[in-house]
């Protein structure tokens, strides 16, 4: 597999919007059983997106983050997927990077909550993420709050 990479932030109404979908489905759905109502939700109609592409125009890696709603300094990032040939590739890395950047330039922003499945805590901890809580679970995933705080009040 080429190791060129684009990146492509955009919103849900762009055609990329599909090929997200697609990785999604591909990642949560058909390998981690999740249920295919929640996958998609009205987070993503206001979410600023990314996408890594191969040099062929295919995704590989998507992402987004957004503005809690009514709590402007706090901003999440999450569903975070990487289809399983270019795991281990570094389009994890470009994806979190992207997404702080966008979270970075949010003059209001302070601190940014992801809600990490447990074997990916050492990946995000590796971007300045802290686990905060217990651990709880999604469609039987096990999951924990993670926090990184940008700037203080």
């Amino acid at each position: 597999m080429s190791t060129e990479f684009e990146m492509v932030r955009f919103r849900w109404n762009h055609p990329l919007a599909e090929e997200a979908k697609r990785i999604r489905f591909r990642v949560f759905v058909d390998e981690q059983r999740v249920s295919p109502s929640i996958e998609i939700d009205e987070i993503d109609t206001f979410a600023n997106h990314v996408i890594v592409l191969n040099s062929a125009g295919e995704g590989l890696g998507t992402g987004r983050a957004f503005e809690q709603p009514g709590k402007p300094e706090l901003w999440c990032i999450g569903r975070m997927a990487v289809v399983g040939e270019a795991r281990r590739l570094g389009v994890g890395r470009l994806i979190m990077k992207e997404l702080l950047s966008v979270v970075e330039n949010q003059e209001k922003a302070r601190r940014i909550k992801l809600f990490a499945q447990t074997h990916a805590i050492p990946f995000y901890e590796k971007f300045g993420f802290e686990v905060e809580g217990p651990e709880l679970f999604e469609e039987g995933i096990p999951h924990r709050n993670m926090f990184r705080t940008l700037r203080e009040p």
